[in-house]
């Protein structure tokens, strides 16, 4: 907490975006949620996260602005629960009806009278820490100058003194899809030479045994285990060294007769399996021939592979003289652990931001929250803004016509994913200029 007052006594941006007008009244948390994801403490060695309750994550504090005077007070985390704004303009309940002729069962009574019961007393116990608040805004204005107002002013009720804003309630914005589902397009043609950015810390998984041991090369290439003393950083920028796919393996889908145990007619069922395996069980009559139909086969698109260059650690104990070139392994990070970032662009990127729409994005295991992406959030778009800044030198020496559509910027990576270009040259800004102007 001592942090946060000294972060909004020291920075004036943090000033204007917690408390954006000259005379307000802010409520505000140290955390949405209450929670902390981070690295999952009692495997330390798996690379999965987990989420921790936050110290004093729940506490709402009271921010009061006049002009440059601004007063924060905390209230009691176990007395006052505002979960979110603190202005309720409506509130909704609707109750989910049981299936039409089917009476409920006892147990299921029971549970939905204690869900009600619970929503009851979350719902009383946010009316009253809110009466509470308003209570101590309320004495605030009568007992003091510090907001400035006429005596008699009810901070209950809106007026020419008195405004609410809810911050909470940000704009909707699916226009682009969520951030789960951009991630998902933009890899889809991951190749070497992309560049990605780490959403986590990852290390060797270790199962048991020695960390050098064959079977602990999870992340490495081939049987020699050399990524035993390698690790590559949280939130950074990579280089795609070496993708490599697996074979397309065959599978097949057919339809299954089912029979029933109790009496009834028997139906067909869509099976799906893998072709050697099908074929094994039909050779030696495990799959009865007349109990299958419509048999079809078809290949499946084998697995990507990609793999980091990332330094050795402990190469040099038992070496006297340094070596010429620094010893380096590939590292292979799985498809949750990085975003490639050479289709994204800033429009994308700041939708994202401003709708905070993750779409259930999962790190390590676990779903993330805003919180957590905003840091890989910030450091995507710095690079992309960057890098759109050189793809724009390139495009408007071509055609300046093109770059003057704000949305140029999705044109461009459209054009990118259709095509497999991953990298804007003077040859492929030409073609892409070429291709805009010929759809007008």
């Amino acid at each position: 907490m001592d942090l946060f007052e000294l972060f909004l006594k020291h920075s004036p941006t943090a000033l204007d975006t917690f408390a954006p007008n000259e005379k307000c009244v802010v409520l505000v948390r140290l955390s949405r949620t209450g929670k902390i994801v981070a690295a999952r403490t009692e495997t330390p060695y798996s690379n999965l996260l987990d989420r921790y309750d936050y110290f004093h994550g729940n506490t709402v504090g009271i921010i009061i602005r006049n002009g440059e005077n601004l007063y924060l007070g905390w209230t009691d985390e176990k007395r006052i629960h505002i979960q979110d704004d603190l202005i309720v303009s409506q509130i909704i309940t609707t109750q989910m009806p049981s299936d039409e002729g089917r009476p409920q069962s006892e147990f299921e009574h029971r549970i939905n009278e204690t869900n009600r019961k619970h929503e009851a007393r979350k719902l009383l116990d946010g009316i009253v820490s809110r009466s509470f608040v308003y209570n101590i805004l309320q004495g605030v204005a009568d007992k003091t100058n510090i907001l400035g107002l006429p005596r008699g002013v009810q901070l209950s009720e809106q007026s020419k003194y008195v405004v609410y804003s809810v911050a909470d309630n940000w704009i909707s914005n699916d226009k682009y899809g969520d951030f789960t589902a951009l991630i998902k397009r933009c890899s889809q043609n991951i190749a070497a030479g992309d560049t990605i950015l780490t959403v986590q810390r990852v290390v060797p998984e270790r199962t048991w045994g020695s960390p050098y041991r064959a079977w602990n090369n999870v992340r490495g290439r081939g049987d020699a285990n050399r990524t035993h003393d390698c690790a590559v950083s949280d939130c950074t920028l990579y280089p795609v060294n070496l993708v490599e796919t697996d074979k397309p393996e065959r599978h097949v889908k057919y339809e299954s007769r089912y029979k029933p145990v109790v009496k009834g007619e028997s139906e067909w069922r869509e099976v799906k399996q893998r072709a050697d395996t099908f074929d094994y069980e039909l050779k030696h009559g495990r799959i009865p021939a007349e109990d299958i139909r419509n048999v079809e086969y078809y290949e499946v698109p084998g697995d990507k592979h990609v793999y980091v260059s990332v330094k050795k650690t402990d190469t040099n104990w038992r070496r006297e003289e340094e070596y010429i070139r620094e010893p380096r392994a590939n590292f292979e990070l799985w498809s949750d652990e990085y975003t490639n970032l050479t289709f994204m662009n800033s429009v994308w990127l700041e939708a994202v931001i401003c709708s905070k729409n993750l779409g259930g994005w999962r790190v390590g295991g676990t779903s993330v929250d805003y919180a957590y992406a905003i840091q890989y959030l910030k450091t995507a778009i710095d690079y992309v803004r960057k890098r759109e800044a050189e793809e724009q030198k390139c495009i408007d020496a071509v055609d300046r016509n093109i770059t003057l559509d704000p949305s140029w910027p999705v044109m461009l990576s459209e054009w990118k994913l259709k095509n497999n270009v991953h990298r804007i040259t003077p040859y492929q800004a030409k073609r892409f200029v070429k291709a805009q102007t010929a759809g007008k």
